[in-house]
């Protein structure tokens, strides 16, 4: 399960880096759509911490993972929004994570990160 939060962490990362210096008319729109990720693997940090399944995390996760390539349109190239959301797609399972953490608590780290690339790439889209 480790492996979720490093993709996550991994796609989060190339999604910040990929939008620096990109300009769009829909900069609120895609603003919006990276918060609401962030927000999301807040909810499911703060519900692991407290050894709580997020359930419905999942497919919060999942629709994100969906809009991708149509929220990022005319941001990234199809071929890059495509890969983001494949790869959130596959991490989507985030309820697991829950068997993980008992383990190895270190693993929300990942995903404590990942919610801040999120965050900053919404603030960022901003500038």
């Amino acid at each position: 399960m480790i492996e979720i939060t490093k993709l996550i962490l991994d796609t989060a990362q190339g999604i910040f880096n990929a939008i620096q210096g990109k300009k769009s008319q829909r900069k609120n729109e895609i603003s919006s759509f990276f918060l609401a990720i962030s927000r999301e693997l807040d909810i499911v940090v703060e519900k692991l911490k407290n050894g709580e399944v997020p359930h419905g995390s999942c497919a919060t996760i999942q629709h994100f993972a969906t809009e991708f390539p149509t929220k990022l349109e005319g941001v990234l190239d199809k071929v890059k929004a495509h890969k983001y959301g494949s790869a959130l797609h596959q991490a989507h399972n985030v309820e697991m994570l829950h068997i993980t953490v008992k383990e190895n608590p270190a693993c929300l780290a990942d995903l404590e990160k990942a919610s801040g690339l999120f965050r900053g790439a919404g603030l960022t889209v901003l500038l």
